[in-house]
């Protein structure tokens, strides 16, 4: 959670073709006609040449770029996100198309793999009638399986404090620092969904049944709801669906006022008051930092709780209210990467929590239910999946640091031991 939503970092390069737009973990890809430009001679003869010729000659030639796409994204932003690529996963070594061109005579788009030394990027690229790079859309780097038994290694040289927790079929394969509570940011949001989903199971309440929308439940983005009006009716799965898929805050709020603090509480102890999102973006804007020091300061829950109705009565921040640094980590939901586990494998029958794979590639998998958190210094990623066998499993990670995080790292990992739970699940291992 953050005013801006740190989602996790996934390289999109929106041209005039391909549009990319990511919102909470999940992204819409949009289609525009291409503009007809005038005939160049370094026109490509197909979209597979174009994307070798983008992974092998950084500084790119403008001139192989249609008018469009260079008025949407500078070439250079190009060169810099392409050598990021390259510094990261090592040189090119080769493309294949992961589908069949737009037609057999006019082979001017298409998905390619960029197999990398040390991982494969998913490319979309798609040339105007004139064979310009007119859209580029590249995914997130599939990176070669990781046995799960290197990830602590590789979790303890990163900088701060990191947990993961990953298990199968209800064995643990992998445990460290399991049963340490971190930051998670709006993966909290999970417990929510687990109190809401046990007051359905138990009677007390209905998924259709409506809530309407308090003025005190408008925080900040990620989200859209803090835009409609107050009174605004809405169902409980609306909001749990908002909540999960989008990581809306203000449907987060309205879910936490109709369960109360204490329901969750009683789930999670150590984070007593729970917070609202608000009350977390209050206490953290830099002009309440007599506020969130009063709070800090508090002898007992009592004092944080009147602390807390003082930052009720106080207006929404800005969204740039928060400064560019880490900001006050201890404001924040505290879980373990077990618990996370625990709390998604009780939902993930849901098909709200299937709505945004998150990191997991949605075609590996029979299911993938996934809830993360980002924010500054924060990340947390958490993932359930069930094989084509049947079999399911679940990943944890977190990484907390008083530092911005490269994310990518954590991303990495986490894709690494996906793509070994795919082959060990698969084959019956």
């Amino acid at each position: 959670m953050s005013p801006c939503q740190r989602s996790i970092k996934r390289l999109v390069v929106t041209g005039s073709l391909f549009c990319g737009s990511f919102f909470a973990s999940s992204f819409t890809l949009r289609l525009t006609r291409a503009d007809a430009q005038s005939s160049q001679p370094l026109a490509f003869p197909s979209a597979q040449l174009a994307a070798h010729w983008i992974f092998t000659s950084v500084p790119l030639d403008e001139a192989r770029f249609s008018a469009s796409f260079k008025q949407s994204l500078p070439t250079t932003k190009v060169d810099s996100l392409i050598a990021q690529r390259l510094a990261r996963y090592g040189a090119f070594v080769r493309v294949d198309p992961m589908s069949a061109p737009s037609s057999p005579n006019s082979p001017r788009a298409g998905d390619f793999l960029v197999t990398l030394e040390r991982g494969q990027i998913p490319v979309t690229i798609a040339l105007d009638a004139q064979g310009l790079i007119a859209g580029l859309f590249l995914r997130p780097a599939r990176v070669a399986a990781l046995d799960v038994s290197a990830v602590s290694a590789a979790l303890n040289a990163l900088p701060g404090k990191t947990s993961a927790f990953v298990e199968a079929e209800g064995k643990t394969l992998l445990g460290v620092r399991e049963n340490d509570p971190l930051g998670v940011a709006s993966a909290f949001k999970l417990l929510i969904l687990e109190a809401l989903e046990k007051r359905v199971k138990e009677g007390h309440v209905r998924w259709d049944d409506v809530l309407r929308l308090a003025e005190g439940d408008k925080s900040l983005p990620s989200g859209k709801l803090q835009n409609w009006p107050t009174g605004s009716a809405l169902t409980l799965e609306t909001l749990a669906t908002l909540m999960i898929s989008e990581s809306d805050n203000t449907a987060t709020d309205a879910l936490l006022r109709f369960l109360g603090p204490e329901t969750l509480e009683n789930l999670s102890p150590r984070n007593s008051p729970f917070l609202t999102t608000r009350q977390a973006f209050v206490l953290k804007a830099t002009s309440n930092t007599p506020l969130l020091e009063r709070y800090r300061a508090a002898a007992n829950l009592k004092q944080r709780r009147s602390i807390l109705f003082e930052a009720d009565a106080l207006p929404r921040p800005l969204s740039d209210a928060f400064g560019s640094d880490v900001r006050a980590l201890d404001v924040e939901w505290f879980l373990t990467t077990r618990a996370l586990c625990g709390s998604l494998q009780q939902t993930a029958h849901l098909a709200l929590t299937r709505i945004s794979p998150g990191v997991a590639v949605r075609d590996d998998w029979k299911e993938v239910a996934y809830k993360g958190g980002s924010e500054g210094g924060v990340l947390n990623l958490t993932t359930h999946v069930v094989s084509k066998t049947g079999r399911r499993a679940c990943v944890s990670l977190t990484w907390n640091h008083t530092e911005l995080l490269d994310e990518e790292r954590l991303v990495d990992l986490n894709t690494a031991i996906l793509e070994g739970l795919k082959a060990k699940l698969n084959s019956g291992g």
